[in-house]
């Protein structure tokens, strides 16, 4: 599909998805990131089925969520395997699968192989992997000594996926091969079967919380761990069991959403924690309160995904939903991410500086057409941007994928301007 086809059926899609924002002239879009914020979607296609204690991952080189299993309302366990793309889940159909389970595991994505990693604790002991096609069992020469209550994270540091034993407070790093012990010189209290364990890679360090605290009366506190020994961190805001958590990569801050307290009331705030506090997220009330729900960050759409848990208070009622929480750019941001992936094709050598100079000039004419209200003026210099993405394709300069991912961008601020 040329590039102009590809964004005319793109925008034909974003249109009705994201409106025009307007700043302090009427007509202008504003120049800033709007502010974050929670919306539930609900694909054209079907969801998975409502479910607690199911699995996911973001799975960076596929641009995709992965989820598996879970249990239903009558206590069924699942071994289905969805895909959510940011608009549609998908219901994939392997050779393999894991077999069942009574959600005693944990999935985690290893970037560095390409994988999503699932670990069956208890008598199960298992490890299987999924690449986007099948589910593959692993025969690792070691394996941990069958974690009760497993919680697993990727870590840059470690070059592996790091298993959490929330039962024992032991730590284990699978390398694609095999497990291997990773010692501490400190654990956090054992006990605390529903802590949330999320690997924080901007400042290299497992962040564990909902961690037993001193008095030994509630599992509120926050530790980490920075390869040497476990350290407590934080009283953390108080008791939140069975939550939801992943590691928001562009804010640098672990997110932490839903749980219940030990009353059974359910926490329905995102919070968010930068290494010194707990803080609550701007605009972070959205889904309903819920435990036992599932939550990862989309690194290429910037979004946190969150789908179902159960509702009712200390029951297992299971929900079916999907939420996604994030900041959506204008017009004029996301012109400016543009420029930046075509000042990075320069760098690259694929574009050379005269071609690259042309592109961007046509972008940043957008941006000063959108900024005086001309907007006619903008989708014109869209339009010539993508015409000279085609030629730039058909000359052999542009791949066929790069192309079309300059397209794309470009179709969703086409749909912004009401093309």
């Amino acid at each position: 599909m040329g590039t102009r086809a590809l964004a005319t059926a793109v925008a034909a899609i974003f249109i009705t998805l994201t409106p025009l924002s307007f700043g302090s002239r009427q007509g202008e879009p504003r120049l800033s990131i709007e502010d974050p914020r929670w919306s539930e979607v609900t694909p054209a296609a079907g969801s998975p089925s409502p479910r607690i204690l199911h699995v996911m991952a973001y799975d960076q080189m596929r641009h995709l969520t992965v989820l598996f299993g879970g249990r239903g309302s009558q206590g069924e366990m699942y071994t289905d395997t969805w895909e959510w793309d940011g608009q549609n889940w998908v219901l994939r159909s392997p050779v393999h699968s894991p077999p069942l389970a009574d959600g005693n595991y944990a999935m985690a994505y290893d970037p560095q192989r390409g994988v999503s990693v699932l670990y069956f604790g208890g008598w199960m002991n298992d490890t299987w992997e999924w690449d986007g096609h099948d589910w593959i069992e692993t025969t690792p020469a070691n394996r941990p000594p069958t974690p009760s209550y497993p919680a697993l994270a990727h870590s840059p540091g470690y070059g592996g996926i790091l298993l959490f034993d929330r039962f024992s407070s032991e730590l284990f790093l699978w390398n694609g091969v095999d497990w291997s012990t990773v010692p501490a010189i400190v654990t956090p209290p054992a006990g605390c079967s529903t802590a949330t364990f999320v690997y924080d890679s901007h400042r290299g360090r497992a962040v564990l919380h909902g961690v037993l605290n001193s008095t030994g009366s509630s599992c509120s506190d926050t530790w980490e761990f920075e390869g040497v020994t476990w350290a407590p961190a934080s009283t953390g805001f108080g008791y939140v069991g069975a939550a939801s958590a992943a590691f928001n990569h562009d804010a640098a801050v672990v997110a932490l959403f839903g749980g219940n307290t030990p009353n059974c009331s359910l926490w329905q705030q995102l919070m968010y924690w930068d290494g010194s506090t707990w803080a609550p997220a701007v605009n972070g009330t959205g889904p309903s309160g819920r435990t036992y729900a599932a939550m990862v960050y989309d690194t290429d759409r910037r979004r946190l995904v969150l789908f179902g848990g159960s509702n009712p208070e200390c029951g297992r009622v299971p929900l079916g939903d999907t939420w996604e929480y994030g900041a959506t750019l204008t017009p004029q941001g996301a012109i400016s991410e543009i420029v930046d992936q075509v000042t990075s094709l320069e760098s690259q050598g694929i574009l050379n500086p005269g071609q690259a100079t042309s592109l961007i000039a046509k972008l940043e004419q957008a941006i000063s057409a959108i900024s005086d209200g001309n907007l006619d003026g903008a989708r014109g210099q869209l339009t010539a941007f993508l015409n000279h993405c085609d030629a730039l394709q058909n000359a052999g300069i542009l791949t066929s994928s790069l192309a079309d991912d300059l397209a794309e961008q470009a179709a969703v601020v086409l749909a912004q301007l009401g093309r």
